[in-house]
């Protein structure tokens, strides 16, 4: 492996990485929208009803 091929996998790593991060701000999301719909419907149960 040369310097060239290391600096391209290097960069798709960073490519993962960045979709990686995308995936954990969509899932907090989500996980904040439970969280809203649960507080307003009263609900105190961390898990499913």
């Amino acid at each position: 492996m040369n310097h060239k091929e290391l600096k391209g996998l290097r960069a798709q790593i960073d490519e993962m990485n960045l979709k990686l991060l995308d995936l954990l701000n969509e899932r907090a999301r989500i996980v904040e929208s439970i969280g809203a719909y649960k507080r307003s419907a009263g609900i105190q149960d961390v898990y499913d009803l």
